[in-house]
């Protein structure tokens, strides 16, 4: 993918082999690992965060003992 593509940012702003992550300037080859800490840092807490904010409802579609509706399905 050109940076073209995936980026805001004037032509020739972003070196080749480079491309944003945030407001920092990486590698294209280290992107996918910083995405995935960035991931990893929050997911535990994100759920935390869906509990508080439903009271605990997001979990009750999980575990329903009926069949989602078919739009939920698609």
């Amino acid at each position: 993918m050109s940076d073209k593509q995936h980026s805001s940012a004037p032509a020739g702003d972003t070196p080749p082999g480079t491309t944003h992550f945030g407001f920092q300037q990486v590698a294209e080859t280290d992107k996918a690992r910083k995405v995935a800490e960035v991931f990893h840092s929050v997911a535990a807490r994100y759920d935390v965060m869906n509990d508080l904010m439903s009271g605990g409802m997001h979990r009750a579609g999980r575990y329903s003992p009926w069949p989602a509706p078919a739009c939920a399905r698609a």
